[in-house]
C-alpha cells in the first residue's frame, strides 16, 4: 500500500498535483511528499498568506501510512478529503473519509 498527499477533487487530476511513496512513512517522509506537490505550497502559506499546521498534516500522512501498512492485506484504499490544515498549532482535521475495504480473495475448491 502507499501514500499519496495531492490537493482535492478533481484538481489533482487535471494539475497533475500528487506525490506518491510506499507505506509506511515517517513525518520527514510526509514533509519531503508534501514538498513535491503544488498544494504544498498551499499549506506552507502562498502569497502572503499565513501557514497551516504543516506539523499536524505531516503527523497525519505519517499515521495514517502506518495504518495502511498494518492492514495492508485488508484495505484497498482510504481517501481522506478534505483534510483542513487549520493555523500552527491547531492541528489538522478530517473532514470526510472512504474507506475501501479489500475484497476477499476466494478459497480454492478442493
Amino acid at each position: 500500500m502507499g501514500v499519496v498527499t495531492a490537493g482535492g477533487g478533481v484538481l489533482v487530476e487535471l494539475m497533475r498535483d500528487a506525490a506518491l511513496d510506499l507505506c509506511p512513512i515517517d513525518s520527514a517522509e510526509a514533509h519531503a511528499l508534501l514538498a513535491r506537490t503544488r498544494s504544498g505550497r498551499l499549506v506552507h502559506g502562498f502569497r502572503g498568506q499565513p501557514a497551516g499546521d504543516v506539523e499536524a498534516f505531516a503527523a497525519l500522512l505519517a499515521r495514517l501510512s502506518h495504518v495502511g501498512a498494518a492492514y495492508a492485506d485488508l484495505l484497498e484504499a482510504v481517501d481522506l478529503n478534505p483534510v483542513a490544515v487549520l493555523p500552527p498549532g491547531r492541528g489538522a482535521l478530517v473532514l470526510d473519509a472512504l474507506v475501501i475495504p479489500r475484497k476477499p480473495k476466494k478459497q480454492a475448491t478442493p
